[in-house]
């Protein structure tokens, strides 16, 4: 009996509590209420950040944990390798701050992940299988592009004719390297646009027209070898004008080997350019060259040239190649003080006294300087 007294004075105890911690408004019968009372969730209240204090950690944006789902097995493998992820998903926020990515001849044949490679400013797909490439126009901040040795006729679904298509590059106005070599290109139109390219290599492909590159304003390096070959009727096919690069005045380096080309006159307005190859051409007059200044290195090897006295008293150029052409008389490689270098084989050589002369200076220019190296 006295222990059903006690329970009921503990029980009549523990409502009273709670009845003390409820609202007053709600009154208090001395029963238990039929539920707990519900807990509001606690409401945030913004504060200023003390001077001096450390800022709050960023939030990390929905996007920034979006999953890739890689539309190319081998393009995922590249970038697992990059960011040191070998398993598990890959999310925007582990490549969106990648800015350069090499993925050199790895059988890739899609690039539409890359989208999401946002800061990317240099990108090396070089000997891949890939035909499309309009995702670039979504990677605005790219600088270099090396897209050379992709394009294939037996696997693209465009005419073998067309080559590549560079349209997607329209818009990447920061480039400034482009390698697209290889890839059976014949309209460079889209180029002219891209006023902040400084080095160019379009190699071995099929381009006969590069007016475009008039407005590449800030080129330094141009290489145009190898464009060279014969149409379905035989006929030649090939760069036979070069004065669309004339203008460029800060082009150093012009290298157009294996082309059509006959003359390059207007030549002395590049004032620095320092480097030419014009090897296997059908150059036939060194006139336009008397007047290039700056030239160091002069490859003309197979050509149709008759004479060297254009480039008498040069005092720049120290290494000349004209082997294989025509010329007879090659006195003026002994007017030419700065002269190292000289390939003169497989000419119309009657008199090799010029030649012996020039060959005799070199070996004392050598001797002179071993035993300088020898004190």
């Amino acid at each position: 009996m006295r222990k059903g007294i006690t329970m009921q004075v503990k029980i009549g105890m523990i409502a009273a509590i709670l009845c003390l911690g409820s609202a007053a408004a709600s009154g208090c019968k001395g029963s238990f209420p039929t539920a707990p009372p519900t807990l509001a969730a606690p409401t945030a209240v913004a504060t200023a950040t003390p001077a001096g204090s450390a800022a709050p950690a960023p939030t990390v944006t929905p996007d920034a944990e979006q999953e890739i789902h890689f539309t190319d097995i081998n393009l995922e493998t590249v970038v697992r390798e990059k960011i040191g992820k070998s398993i598990g998903a890959i999310r925007r926020a582990d490549v969106e701050n990648i800015t350069e990515l090499s993925a050199r001849v790895r059988g890739i044949t899609s690039i539409e992940s890359l989208r999401y490679f946002t800061s990317l400013e240099e990108l090396d797909l070089y000997g891949n299988r890939i035909t499309d490439f309009s995702v670039l126009a979504e990677l605005p901040s790219l600088k270099k592009l090396n897209i050379a040795k992709n394009y294939n006729v037996l696997t693209s679904n465009t005419s073998g004719a067309s080559g590549l298509d560079l349209t997607p590059l329209k818009g990447l106005v920061l480039l400034e390297e482009l390698d697209a070599s290889d890839n059976m290109l014949t309209d460079l139109t889209v180029l002219g646009s891209l006023s902040a390219l400084q080095t160019l290599t379009l190699a071995n492909n099929r381009i006969t027209d590069i007016s475009p590159l008039a407005g590449c304003k800030s080129l330094t390096y141009v290489d145009l070898s190898y464009n060279y070959g014969l149409n379905s009727d035989n006929t030649e096919r090939g760069i036979s004008d070069l004065s669309p690069l004339f203008e460029n005045t800060q082009l150093r380096t012009l290298i157009a080997g294996h082309n059509l080309i006959s003359d390059v006159e207007g030549i002395e307005a590049l004032e620095e350019l320092s480097y030419l190859d014009l090897t296997d051409n059908y150059l036939d007059s060194l006139a336009p060259l008397a007047e290039a200044a700056s030239l160091e290195t002069v490859l003309l090897h197979s050509n149709a040239l008759t004479s060297l006295d254009p480039l008498a008293g040069n005092t720049t150029i120290r290494t000349l190649d004209v082997s294989l052409n025509m010329i007879s008389n090659f006195d003026a490689i002994n007017t030419m003080p700065a002269l190292r270098s000289l390939t003169w084989e497989q000419n119309n050589i009657q008199d090799y006294s010029a030649i012996d002369a020039f060959e005799e200076r070199m070996s004392a220019l050598q001797n002179r300087r071993q035993k300088l190296q020898g004190n």
